[in-house]
């Protein structure tokens, strides 16, 4: 059998506790690609636990010292809403807490509409096409007539999909609003 002797003293153990996460988002850089995140959290520790890694997503954003908290950091932008952060004590990846948080829109919203796209020439609708009015197809030949079926609470006419656009000497069909949508926010049109 084992006598007193035969066990080895690891000393006291050595326990961590964090709580009370809190990662406030602040200013957008000037460019739009980034933002400052300020981030603080209580902690309580009985040995030598000085610092904690921060991870954001899958990545670690950096190692700092519990003594330098709250700290500030700068985050890029990103297209998710909520953004999940965790800090872990860096001896003691069971000693963690994580939050989310509210992401500031950095994206400056392209204010370009179907409407100011279609009269600045930057893309071409490609006639005749027919629009859903009524409960009748209608056909339509140029862009005047087009525009009028396009009311404060729509973004486009109501087309009978698919229809098919030029945009820089290309011709791209178009199947949804959604997809209307998605290729009028991509468009450069300077």
């Amino acid at each position: 059998g084992f006598t007193p002797n035969d066990f080895i003293d690891c000393g006291p153990e050595i326990t961590c506790l964090i709580n009370n996460l809190t990662a406030t988002p602040g200013e957008c850089s000037a460019s739009g690609t980034s933002y400052a995140l300020t981030v603080d959290f209580d902690f309580q520790t009985n040995g030598n636990v000085t610092g904690f890694k921060l991870h954001s997503g899958n990545g670690v954003i950096g190692t700092y010292n519990f003594a330098d908290l709250p700290i500030t950091v700068t985050m890029p932008t990103s297209a998710d809403s909520y953004v999940w952060v965790t800090v872990n004590a860096s001896q003691f990846s069971s000693c963690s807490e994580a939050a989310d948080y509210v992401a500031p829109d950095c994206i400056t919203p392209n204010p370009a509409t179907f409407n100011t796209l279609l009269m600045s020439g930057c893309f071409d609708m490609v006639y005749p096409l027919q629009v859903e009015w009524q409960g009748s197809l209608v056909t339509v030949n140029v862009d005047g007539q087009l525009l009028q079926y396009v009311t404060p609470v729509t973004s486009f006419p109501p087309f009978h999909y698919p229809v098919e656009i030029v945009y820089q000497g290309v011709n791209m069909t178009i199947n949804s609003d959604v997809e209307f949508q998605v290729a009028i926010d991509n468009m450069d049109c300077n």
